[in-house]
């Protein structure tokens, strides 16, 4: 079993020492109360109280608030077959912006060119969403889905290596964020994330991420910006990075893991070669034939099983126990012990 939000299972954890603040606040309560009334005349001043009831109340409530957290945390277990109609394209740009993108074995840099690439797409594509996701050893969403292009243009504008403050190449990470801004995007149509970069990946699980953006119906096309001869890494201040024996450290692309992970979710890669440009026009066509349809109007799609629906139900039926659940004793009972 997997959850949609695991990060709100947390929930679980604050439990414990609310409810260990509750029982030190109803002992507390007891002992301020002993100071009015003697606790051995307790028994008269409560007996139409049930304590065993209240203990039942209690463990109804927080059973129920319990269930409501991982409710609230969406799990998931089993899969079924999805028909889905699709409605134009959702694209989602990575954009590498670590610092070995500021190589230049592709003129003027890894970067710039990238970005030209970019604006090639956008100016083929028109009337898509488009989201941007500059990533290195983190990734965050900067311009979420959106039908203004001249917004993208200018997140695209403004990106560089000092957008991301923790340095390295995660691209495992950049598909997660995507999957999770897809999600947050709403309903729409074909799902493509187009992960630009040099493909050199130092962290994460990017196999596996790529799986999970498969299951979900997300098509990954890379864009290989680099050269497998490799080009130093220049530092943003023009100079050239050294490691301690003063060799300059080259950065090479990896195209091998971009064609993977493209594979695996039935994308392509797109490679650049020495002295050659990559070539837009061939992505461009595929997204505009996913526009059209020519894909097939409805796709069949393994996806995931919520099952929020279960901790839901039993939580509210262990609120309506509780408000049903009295506390005073039967009346029977109350009227023996009043004799």
């Amino acid at each position: 079993m997997t959850f949609q939000n695991p990060s709100l299972l947390w929930g679980l954890v604050v439990l414990v020492p609310l409810v260990w603040l509750w029982r030190v606040a109803a002992r507390l309560s007891a002992r301020r109360l002993e100071t009015f009334v003697g606790r051995e005349t307790w028994p008269v001043l409560n007996r139409s109280v049930s304590s065993g009831r209240r203990r039942w109340k209690a463990v109804l409530l927080l059973g129920a608030v319990v269930l409501a957290i991982i409710a609230a945390a969406r799990p998931l277990w089993g899969t079924r077959e999805r028909v889905v109609r699709e409605r134009g394209v959702d694209i989602i740009v990575a954009m590498d912006v670590s610092r070995s993108m500021l190589a230049g074995d592709v003129e003027p840099s890894r970067l710039e060119a990238a970005k030209t690439r970019f604006r090639q797409l956008l100016a083929s594509i028109p009337g898509q969403r488009v989201g941007i996701l500059p990533f290195a050893g983190q990734a965050f969403l900067q311009c979420p889905l959106t039908t203004d292009y001249g917004v993208a243009m200018d997140y695209l504008a403004a990106l560089d290596t000092s957008t991301v403050s923790v340095q390295g190449t995660n691209i495992a990470e950049a598909i997660e964020r995507a999957r999770a801004a897809f999600a947050e995007g709403g309903a729409g149509g074909s799902q493509v994330l187009l992960l630009i970069t040099d493909g050199e990946s130092h962290e994460g699980e990017v196999v596996e991420q790529a799986r999970l953006a498969a299951e979900e119906g997300i098509r990954i096309y890379a864009l290989g910006i680099g050269s497998p001869e490799g080009a130093p890494i220049v530092e943003p201040n023009g100079a050239l990075r050294e490691d301690a024996n003063r060799h300059k450290i080259l950065t090479r692309l990896d195209a091998a893991t971009l064609k993977e992970v493209a594979e695996i979710t039935g994308g392509h890669s797109y490679i650049s070669r020495p002295g050659e440009r990559i070539d837009i026009r061939p992505l461009a066509q595929e997204i505009q034939r996913m526009q059209k349809g020519e894909f097939g109007d409805e796709k069949r799609r393994i996806v995931r099983e919520e099952r929020y629906q279960i901790p839901l139900g039993i939580a509210l039926a262990l609120l309506l126990a509780e408000a049903l659940l009295g506390d005073r004793r039967r009346a029977s009972r109350f009227t023996e012990a009043s004799v």
